[in-house]
């Protein structure tokens, strides 16, 4: 305010119009919450995929029964599909085991051996 209740002299400052419409898009942006999808459908196709790989993994290895038929044809006939895995990584005997999560299997001539690694 102006010194001797002078109001006349004070001073307003007056913003350009484009700094105006700026400030009031940037409260609008504030205001709202933007909010990304987690999981497009993409992601979602390839987590059900390597869940599904990691059950059939689980259930090869833990249910004898499994063991009398070949197990690359058993996984295959389920619906595994061996082009999706975590990583891969090697086993005491120095082979390599491609895994799914904690589950994986070893490419051996008769087939594949199902391996699970401890966390």
């Amino acid at each position: 305010m102006a010194k001797n209740g002078d109001a006349s002299k004070m001073h307003i400052r007056k913003f350009p119009e484009s700094c105006l419409k700026a400030l009031r898009t940037f409260g609008r942006m504030r205001s709202k919450k933007i909010t990304a999808p987690m999981w497009s459908g993409a992601t979602w196709r390839v987590k059900r995929t390597l869940d599904r790989n990691r059950a059939l993994l689980r259930a090869l290895r833990t249910e004898p029964q499994h063991a009398e038929e070949e197990a690359n044809e058993w996984l295959a006939r389920r619906g595994f599909d061996f082009g999706y895995h975590t990583h891969v990584t090697t086993t005491e005997e120095g082979k390599l085991a491609v895994m799914c999560f904690d589950e994986g299997y070893v490419l051996e001539a008769g087939g594949v051996v199902p391996v699970h690694r401890h966390p």
